[in-house]
């Protein structure tokens, strides 16, 4: 039988984060310009204005409406412990799933009772989630012309979630996590890696062109199914990508990254990825890889426990243990919960 190693399409490129921090930053800077540009296709400029506009008086929920240079608006809704301690600044739970069930009543519940305010909003008030490329609505309007992706829209709209929230006088800006399931954890690991203002960052069963890795491949076995691959994703929801990472079809090996640069560049901040171990098709194995290889750039930094990653039994869903695993690691490292295992492969 073959090693996990021997099923590679090839060897992953190394990350050549050079001997200090420094070089990493400067290393970093074109790796995100590089994976940026050709796998989403850019990302929208920054906004010209925001203004957030409340509407309600809050009790233990927050509605609110962002208003992004005046032509674009979504919606967030901000749940808060009640009553707030006066003067106190209290960690963040945000994620873009609105469009979700995953973060539910009880979920957001629990999180509140251990001292965290939830804030929700959906991504795909940004851009439709819709198997066309019109390219119509969200903000695509708003910049015509340029060539971002969906995901790339989604990310955008974490760092506008984040200026509303640093709008807050009870929101510690320096404890915000994000957290998103599938395309959602595609999203966030994307917002995370070029949005130096999220502390910690948690891709949830985000599969290819998230945590994957594109050079490592599964067939299918057991009546499982094999890992999503390149030429699948762009056939099924290219809309998602920017137009460049086309040319990579039958070429994934060739391309001049792998997913194990995206998440270095969330160094030296916190990165938890989770995943299910029947999530076949979101390649857990080939994830476990990119965050083996991605480890040396916390290691630069001295901090090796701020990159965990955890495996539970399952397949695709964003679950409450899920969530408690996130707020284990947010609270302890190198806590691991019932049903994950730190070395899983």
């Amino acid at each position: 039988m073959k090693s996990m190693q021997d099923r590679l399409l090839a060897p992953l490129p190394p990350i050549d984060s050079g001997n200090s921090v420094e070089a990493w930053r400067k290393r970093r800077r074109e790796i995100l310009d590089r994976i940026v540009d050709l796998e989403y296709g850019g990302l929208p400029p920054e906004p010209e204005s925001i203004r957030v506009e409340q509407l309600q008086h809050p009790i233990n929920a927050l509605s609110m409406k962002v208003h992004i240079n005046e032509r674009f608006n979504f919606m967030m809704q901000v749940f808060k412990p009640r009553p707030l301690e006066e003067g106190k600044k209290y960690p963040v739970i945000l994620t873009g799933d609105g469009c979700y069930r995953n973060c539910s009543d009880t979920v957001i519940d629990d999180a509140i009772a251990r001292g965290y305010v939830v804030a929700k909003f959906n991504r795909v008030e940004f851009a439709k989630d819709l198997h066309h490329e019109d390219r119509t609505g969200g903000i695509y309007e708003m910049y015509p012309g340029l060539a971002f992706g969906a995901i790339s829209a989604w990310a955008w709209g974490y760092s506008r979630a984040m200026d509303a929230l640093e709008t807050l006088p009870f929101v510690d800006t320096e404890k915000v996590t994000i957290t998103g399931h599938s395309r959602g954890g595609k999203t966030v690991l994307l917002a995370g890696a070029v949005d130096e203002r999220f502390a910690v960052v948690n891709p949830n069963g985000s599969g290819c062109g998230g945590g994957g890795c594109f050079r490592y491949r599964t067939e299918p076995r057991d009546g499982k199914r094999g890992n999503e691959r390149l030429e699948e994703i762009l056939r099924g929801v290219a809309y998602w990508f920017g137009p460049k990472l086309k040319e990579y079809i039958g070429r994934d090996h060739e391309l001049p990254f792998d997913q194990h640069f995206l998440k270095a560049c969330v160094a030296p901040r916190c990165l938890l990825e989770t995943n299910g171990s029947d999530d076949t098709w979101a390649n857990p194995k080939g994830a476990y890889l990119t965050h083996e290889a991605a480890k040396e750039v916390w290691e630069l930094y001295g901090v090796p426990e701020n990159i965990a990653y955890r495996l539970r039994e399952g397949g695709h869903a964003h679950l409450p243990s899920d969530f408690d695993a996130l707020l284990a690691f947010i609270e302890d490292a190198t806590a691991v919960t019932d049903g994950y295992k730190v070395t899983p492969f």
